[in-house]
């Protein structure tokens, strides 16, 4: 049962951002367990999880594709719907932020928007998980292309 204040506002439970915040104070590890749409987090947090994660991998599976393919607008529409379907915090994997510096400006204001308590970015601006070859193998690594001997 929430009640009102002595000043008329109401006390409703703590929005996700402030439990996210809780379980951040806290001095251990926080599991949040990968989902990719609404049922997927509404399981988890019927299972007790205390916060969940939408992954990339996850949802390029869901959306049967590959994770670079995956559109800023897919996320945040995702992200909008799992956010809606359970009280718990979501942090978003984010990718490498949609482009230059201006782009991961709109995917943490999207996010935001769409009701992400956080979010994780990879720091380059392009990461090959599907690299075309010649026939050639070759490895990124560390931002140098080390090639077979």
């Amino acid at each position: 049962m929430y009640r009102v204040t002595a000043k008329g506002k109401y006390r409703g439970p703590p929005s996700p951002l402030i439990k996210f915040r809780e379980l951040l104070a806290r001095p251990r590890f926080i599991p949040a367990l990968g989902i990719w749409d609404p049922y997927t987090a509404r399981v988890a947090e019927a299972f007790g999880i205390e916060c969940v994660h939408i992954g990339g991998y996850q949802l390029g599976a869901h959306y049967v594709t590959s994770e670079p393919l995956l559109t800023l607008t897919e996320l945040a529409h995702t992200t909008r719907y799992v956010t809606a379907a359970v009280r718990i915090p979501v942090v978003v994997d984010a990718g490498a932020g949609y482009g230059e510096p201006l782009h991961v400006m709109r995917t943490v204001r999207e996010l935001e928007r769409a009701g992400a308590a956080g979010l994780c970015t990879s720091k380059t601006r392009f990461i090959p998980s599907a690299p075309i070859t010649t026939g050639e193998s070759s490895t990124w690594s560390r931002g140098k292309k080390w090639w077979p001997k």
